[in-house]
């Protein structure tokens, strides 16, 4: 039986990503947003409950359902490296479980997963192959302000936490520079795409 190849796509605040994926999407490859997933689980009430054991909170309960707090779960995280790790541990353990479950294993190919914080969150090695979309500092931070309305500002300070894109190693990956416009990148993604249906 043929293994399906599990593909990260990762990138800094307003790379292109998410483009990068709606590219992928249409030329017929399954695609899933990590993101998209943990909203999902946020509804299972299993998952919140599980997640204000691990971390010590009280969940809200909203039309007698356990839901969670997430006021309470940041002031219990903040500062505090070993609790924020429990549930980091926690969750994407079960984001990627569920990820991985919702691609199926049985009939090979390439699935591809939207993952955001994938080098912070030490999951690369989740994945068969890693796809970096890099793009220059100053335009990942006006088209992530023109994108969600606030100030280039406020981007800035959200780039500076996320992981180095610039200094960091990135040779064992796929990089993709989205230095163009749209035509230019999804001709950048047909090539990879070539390339990764090579080495099955």
């Amino acid at each position: 039986m043929k293994k399906t190849k599990r593909i990260a796509v990762t990138g800094g605040i307003g790379s292109g990503k998410s483009t990068v994926m709606k590219i992928i999407a249409r030329f017929g490859y399954q695609t899933i947003d990590l993101d998209e997933v943990y909203s999902e689980l946020l509804g299972n009430e299993e998952f919140v409950l599980g997640i204000c054991e691990t971390i010590g909170v009280k969940p809200l309960i909203v039309n007698e359902k356990a839901t969670l707090d997430r006021a309470a779960v940041s002031k219990k995280v903040f500062g505090d490296k070993t609790l924020l790790e429990k549930l980091d541990s926690f969750t994407h353990e079960r984001i990627i479980a569920t990820a991985f479950e919702k691609a199926g294993d049985s009939d090979g190919g390439l699935v591809f997963f939207e993952v955001p914080l994938l080098f912070e969150s030490g999951l690369e090695k989740s994945f068969d192959e890693v796809i970096v979309v890099k793009r220059a500092l100053s335009e990942r931070l006006k088209s992530a302000a023109k994108r969600d309305g606030v100030p280039i500002s406020d981007v800035e300070m959200r780039a500076k936490n996320q992981f180095d894109y610039d200094n960091n190693d990135l040779s064992l990956h796929i990089v993709i520079m989205n230095d163009g416009d749209v035509e230019s990148l999804e001709e950048k993604v047909r090539k990879v795409l070539s390339e990764l249906r090579q080495k099955e």
